[in-house]
């Protein structure tokens, strides 16, 4: 399946089976610089190149941060993050998964920003999603830390029996 965006940039999506395994494989027919600054992560914006058997860190920040258990943005210092509800419990999952800290720009965003986030929570993303990270969430090590944060961020008292709910239905 070819997908054209309203940019041009066109995204090929194929989906195929190897023994009893689905894996999606995404081609971007744009370059590899361009395609790491759209990933929520640095450490997600890294690439592997099979020609030259290495890895490529366009972002110059990944693998260090991959390394250092580090969660920052790919978006420059001077751009504003545009995350969603989604990409902070996602956040927070690799947060509680991997003991990683989390940028202070990242919190500062997510303070400043915290309505437009609730309402996210409620409003715009799936039950469905929320139940699958807050089931990944559960399924951590660290729970504490992504449900205190929960708490701090988002006032989880008073969607506490809300994303319960969702969690165990």
């Amino acid at each position: 399946m070819t997908l054209k965006r309203a940019n041009g940039l066109k995204i090929n999506l194929i989906k195929t089976q190897i023994f009893d395994t689905m894996i999606d494989i995404t081609e971007i027919k744009d370059d590899a610089f361009h395609n790491s600054l759209r990933r929520d992560f640095t450490f997600n914006s890294l690439f592997y190149n099979i020609l030259e058997n290495k890895d490529e860190d366009f972002l110059k920040e990944g693998i260090n941060d991959l390394k250092n258990g580090f969660i920052r943005s790919c978006a420059s210092t001077n751009q504003k993050i545009d995350f969603d509800s989604y990409h902070i419990l996602r956040m927070l999952r690799f947060a509680s998964k991997y003991h990683y800290t989390i940028d202070d720009k990242y919190l500062s965003d997510i303070e400043q920003n915290i309505k437009i986030y609730q309402n996210d929570l409620i409003n715009k993303i799936s039950k469905e999603i929320i139940r699958k990270e807050m089931y990944l969430i559960f399924s951590t090590h660290n729970p504490s830390f992504a449900i205190y944060s929960l708490y701090i961020l988002f006032c989880i008292k008073l969607y506490y029996i809300d994303l319960i709910i969702l969690f165990f239905t």
